[in-house]
């Protein structure tokens, strides 16, 4: 190749890559547009549990923490989710919704921290449902927390019959202070104002009556 050809080539690789930063900019390559910033979520949580750590998403906050991992290199402690091997039972609400309980114990985290259990279902992943504030139980040294959450049924009926299952998300997000207000549902856990978001593998969620 000549001195010319190799030139040229250079000019249309700049090129090239002049016109990809322009998409990416136009399309919020920086995190700006709902779909880029949910897609780089998912991404944060799935590398979050694949590696068995925590993970820092583009957006800083929530950090993103595998729950039921002692003491995750990047969190501040641990948080272990009370789930055994059978499907988790969900009420039915009597509307297009059902109801979980999600026992979960945190151990390392500051006492002044609190929490919400958020839930979605996946395969799509959906809307993060954000539930009430847990009042602890246990003892002050060593509290556990019955977290709440609500998870969208699947159409075409609101109400399932017994036995049908879906497939779900869980995730306890901690606030290092008390938030002045925390969302009931979001996009993105980044709108939550969470500092560490511990997520669940997905879970099979057996819809009851």
């Amino acid at each position: 190749m000549s001195v010319r050809q190799r030139h040229d080539s250079m000019k249309r690789l700049l090129a090239v890559g002049a016109i990809v930063s322009l998409v990416a900019a136009c399309s919020g390559g920086s995190g700006s547009s709902g779909f880029d910033a949910k897609f780089a979520e998912d991404a944060a949580i799935t590398q979050a549990l694949a590696a068995g750590r925590c993970v820092t998403p583009q957006t800083r906050k929530p950090i993103f923490c595998p729950a039921d991992v002692a003491s995750p290199s990047g969190g501040p402690g641990t948080i272990d989710v009370f789930t055994d091997s059978a499907d988790l039972p969900c009420s039915s609400t009597g509307g297009n919704q059902c109801s979980i309980v999600l026992p979960f114990m945190p151990e390392g985290l500051p006492t002044t921290a609190t929490y919400r259990v958020a839930t979605r279902t996946v395969d799509p992943p959906g809307t993060w449902h954000i539930g009430a504030a847990p009042a602890p139980n246990g003892t002050s040294n060593a509290p556990d927390f019955d977290g709440t959450g609500s998870i969208d049924l699947p159409a075409p009926s609101a109400t399932p019959g017994p036995g049908v299952t879906i497939k779900a998300q869980f995730a306890v997000l901690v606030f290092l202070a008390q938030p002045a207000s925390v969302p009931t549902e979001v996009k993105t856990l980044a709108d939550s104002g969470a500092d560490f978001a511990y997520i669940s593998e997905e879970r099979s969620v057996l819809i009851t009556p």
